[in-house]
């Protein structure tokens, strides 16, 4: 979620982003890869191409909330967790987007609302977490985030296909799970990713094209929920 492809071009000035780290948190700032998370990201990622596409959908300002951090999971790990009962975590990464989100929507234009979530997570959680298990924190997740701000699209990415076919064992447990995910929640999507798109050398992470198709994927899957634009 937090990008490692290679950084594109030109930024779209129609896209901010509200930043989880840096000494310029609280300011709303142009958005261009890396984004700011919760720590930078370590690349480009998909958000920015879903950014611009919604701008080109809504006809509005985009303002992205980075809340990625690499190497986390729903399994408390290195004092983070995305679980939103764990109260003993260092970093609730769960509480975490919820501040964010409220505060970008605060400091954002009069009439400013959530649009979608995007969600692009599990590979830590593979080796550490049953899929039953992943299953039950990820509904708490969504039903969480919806019980704060709406129910608002929220948008699962599949893993890297080739990662969930030779990399470990349990790998499918864990894509079954984000795959069901909309047969258990109103207003949601799982898009597949791109075949053969990951990076050189491993296949955990896609690659810059893979982000940005990633990205287009998932704007087609928010645009078949939220039905058409103003402008038609």
């Amino acid at each position: 979620m937090s990008g490692v492809g290679a950084l594109p071009g030109q930024p779209d000035r129609r896209v901010h982003q509200w930043p989880g780290c840096g000494r310029r948190r609280g300011r709303i700032l142009q958005a261009e890869d890396p984004l700011l998370h919760e720590i930078p990201g370590a690349g480009a990622g998909f958000a920015t191409t879903f950014g611009s596409l919604l701008a080109d959908y809504t006809g509005e300002a985009v303002l992205l909330v980075p809340s990625a951090r690499g190497d986390t999971s729903f399994h408390q790990k290195n004092g983070y967790s995305w679980d939103p009962a764990n109260r003993t975590a260092r970093v609730n990464l769960y509480d975490l987007a919820v501040r964010q989100i409220g505060n970008a929507l605060a400091a954002a234009s009069t009439g400013s609302r959530l649009a979608a979530i995007l969600w692009h997570q599990g590979e830590s959680d593979v080796p550490l977490t049953p899929p039953d298990v992943y299953r039950d924190r990820l509904d708490a997740l969504i039903t969480g985030l919806r019980d704060n701000f709406g129910e608002v699209p929220f948008i699962l990415g599949q893993m890297v296909p080739e990662e969930i076919a030779t990399g470990h064992p349990k790998y499918p447990g864990i894509a079954a799970v984000h795959a069901t995910t909309p047969d258990r929640h109103s207003a949601c999507a799982h898009v597949s990713g791109p075949d053969g798109m990951h990076n050189p050398g491993e296949t955990i992470h896609y690659n810059s094209a893979g982000q940005r198709e990633f990205g287009r994927a998932m704007f087609e899957a928010y645009r078949d929920l939220a039905g058409p634009s103003r402008s038609e």
